[in-house]
């Protein structure tokens, strides 16, 4: 398993906003599913969260594996 380091407590690589405390408890291991529904039950408007907890999940299936991919080459360092 690739050692990620200490969680960032933040939303890494996506901009803050009202679902700033979902990133942090997604960082501290809540699941992607959860860090989706977090971010619709929190949003200021049903269709805007859920828009943006899409993205967040397309982001994360796109990007996970770059990410991790230049984490575990900085470890093997």
């Amino acid at each position: 398993m690739t050692n990620i380091g200490q969680p960032d407590l933040e939303c890494t690589l996506w901009p803050e906003g009202w679902w700033g405390h979902c990133c942090v408890a997604h960082d501290l291991g809540a699941t992607d599913t959860d860090l989706a529904i977090c971010v619709i039950q929190s949003a200021p408007n049903a269709v805007w969260g859920a828009f943006i907890a899409f993205v967040m999940m397309a982001g994360l299936a796109l990007f996970r594996p770059i990410y991790l991919a230049i984490v575990k080459a900085r470890n093997d360092r």
